[in-house]
This record gives C-alpha cells, structure tokens and sequence, in this order.
C-alpha cells in the first residue's frame, strides 16, 4: 500500500476546550489511484489531507508511506518527505505574488537543487496548457489559469502523491470542468496517485476509491467497480420495470 491511515485522530486546542476534527479515521491509498474524499464544509476532509501529506502532525494513530512509519516523525523529516515525496494543490493556489509562473512552478525543483529547473518548469506549464504564460505574474492570470499554474507546480517534481484540496471551489462551472479532466488526465497518463478533497460531486466519475465523511469521521467508501456494479443493477431493474409496464 502506498499510503497508509490508521485510526488518525487530530485535535486543537481551542482554550479550555479542544476541537476533535479528525476521529479514529482509517484509509488505505493504493499506488495509481484516484481517491475522492467527500464532505460537506467542517466534515474533517481538508485536515485529513493536511495529516496525509505531513503538513501538519497527528494527535494519534498511525501513517504509513510504503510502509515506513511517518505518524512519529519531526517536522523536518516531513518537511523532507514532502518536498521528495508528495505534490500539493492549494484551494486558493498559494501563489508566490512577486514571481512569474514559471518561477513559482521551478521553486519546488530549487528547493531539490535540479539543474535544468526551467526547462522541466517550461514542460510543466506546457502540459497544463500555459506555456505562452510564463512571464505573467498571478494578478495577471485568471482563476483558473493560477490554479492550472498550482497544477503545474505540483507535477513538476514527478511526485508520488498529489493532494488537492477543494481544487474547483473557487472556479466557474466552466473552468471547474476543465480542472476535473486535467487532473483525471494526469492520473491516467502519468500515474500518479491523486487524494482530492471536494464537497462537489464532478470527480466522482473518475474516482477509483470515494470516500463520505462527516463530522471528522469516515462514513463510508465505494470503490469504481461497486459503484459500476450498482449502476448495471439499476439499469436491469428500470429495464424490467418498462418491460412489465
């Protein structure tokens, strides 16, 4: 298994009182896969991605990468494993504002001290469509082009994991729609394994594992096969149901 959740609880201490968002939470994230998390506003998906990726520590319970422990490990140590290990798509891009597009897509590959950072930069920007807006600083793209420029900051250092959170909720439907068959894209060419927090339902249709949760728990989990099982079933019964009628 390529990542790993076991029985992770996360809390905040909010002065006397402390905030469970995350209880006994369990899930298992295979190589190549296309796992939806999806909850309403509060239901503990964003701060279950935030323990998953290791931006922020857990409170109890157990993570994984291929198979090595990293629930116990410093910040630094995650920090590390971040930067080698996992991509990050921000809900509101987290864009460095004084730096071109493409410099806030090679600062990753700085950061692992690539040579020829631009050029991967340029592929990077490239694949998402935005090559011709290398120069453009984010108040000089639109929502979704500063989102497609987070995609490409993301993919660039060819990550094992890609974490999205809430990729679409600040987009219109239109550019919503292009960002969901982006990312399906470069989970099916690239392989990449992408774990997407969403409230909306536009990735279900390409999700291999989509998970409910609320109230910083899991509810439940369909897989695709299931949940294509469930639709043949439907369409048998509405075809029986016609042919009786």
């Amino acid at each position: 298994m390529l990542l790993r959740a076991t029985n992770v609880s996360k809390s905040y201490k909010l002065g006397e009182n402390e905030l469970r968002a995350l209880n006994e939470v369990s899930i298992d994230i295979p190589q190549q896969s296309f796992i939806v998390i999806h909850g309403k506003s509060g239901s503990g998906k964003s701060t279950l991605l935030n323990v998953l990726s290791g931006i922020e520590p857990v409170s109890s319970g157990s993570l994984y990468f291929n198979d090595e422990s990293f629930s116990t490990m410093s910040e630094r140590k995650r920090t590390l494993l971040r930067r080698d290990h996992f991509g990050i798509i921000f809900q509101n891009f987290n864009l460095l504002p004084v730096f071109t597009a493409l410099e806030n897509v090679c600062y990753p590959l700085s950061l692992l001290g690539v040579g020829d950072a631009r050029r991967q930069g340029m592929d990077a920007l490239e694949r998402v469509g935005l090559a011709n807006f290398h120069n453009h600083r984010p108040a000089q793209l639109s929502g979704g082009q500063m989102q497609r420029v987070a995609i490409a900051r993301a993919i660039v250092s060819k990550p094992d994991v890609i974490f999205a959170d809430e990729p679409t909720a600040n987009l219109d439907t239109q550019t919503s729609d292009t960002i969901v068959e982006l990312l399906a894209e470069l989970n099916a060419e690239s392989k990449v394994t992408f774990v997407i927090a969403t409230h909306h339902d536009d990735f279900n249709p390409y999700a291999t594992e989509r998970y409910e949760m609320a109230d910083g728990k899991m509810k439940g989990m369909v897989s695709k096969e299931v949940e294509e099982l469930m639709s043949t079933e439907r369409i048998e019964k509405n075809s029986v149901l016609e042919t009786t009628l």
